[in-house]
């Protein structure tokens, strides 16, 4: 237990309505939290009903967030660019920005109103490189766990366990940088289908006054 919470954005679940937007366009609704060791730390489902509001139903839980599940309606905004003449903006329920990401640390609400820093801020670059090849490696290992995937081209597979290789030599022979304990939190979001998602139980149920007529 964290004899007190993170003070870094990435130690907390969000909501980036990019990324919200592009998971919507692939039927992918759900977004899994995961802390940086792969537990779980909740589930959002998103829903949005109209223009300009955008409805949350969450389950979100960590060491140093107080669990809790709920609805949240967030109003967002139509602000075109000439490159993305789709785009939406969240609007925070506090300060009432516009802006990409809400971050929930018991209740939701931008960054800056929760007066979060960037981990970049507070760990170096050395250490944030070797979690990134680290992460890197796990993801391999953990897709040849079971030898070739299914259908994967030989060629594609020998380049990615040389990757794999390459990083294992890495992690091995250089030094083993860590964040403190204070500093190591992540939570990482992963959108998938509510398929999936219901095989697992991710799903939050949705209330009866926001289920489409």
């Amino acid at each position: 237990m964290l004899s007190s919470p993170p003070v870094y954005r990435e130690a907390y679940p969000r909501l980036d309505i990019v990324q919200a937007g592009a998971a919507l366009e692939r039927n992918r609704p759900v977004c899994e939290f995961t802390s940086h060791l792969g537990n779980p730390r909740g589930s959002l489902l998103v829903e949005v009903r109209d223009g300009n509001r955008m409805v949350v139903i969450y389950s979100l839980f960590a060491e140093y967030i107080e669990p809790h599940a709920g609805t949240a309606l967030f109003n967002i905004v139509h602000t075109p660019l000439r490159a993305n003449p789709n785009r939406h903006l969240l609007i925070c329920p506090t300060c009432h920005r516009q802006l990409v990401t809400l971050f929930y640390t018991g209740k939701w609400a931008c960054g800056d109103c929760h007066k979060l820093s960037f981990r970049s801020q507070h760990v170096s670059q050395e250490v944030r490189t070797r979690e990134n090849v680290f992460a890197r490696w796990k993801q391999l290992q953990v897709r040849f766990q079971n030898g070739k995937p299914h259908r994967m081209r030989q060629v594609t597979a020998d380049r990615m366990l040389r990757e794999r290789d390459a990083l294992t030599e890495r992690l091995m022979s250089g030094p083993r940088l860590r964040a403190s304990e204070h500093h190591e939190q992540l939570i990482t979001a992963d959108w998938i289908g509510i398929d999936e998602a219901q095989r697992r139980t991710l799903v939050p149920l949705l209330p009866e006054e926001w289920r489409p007529t």
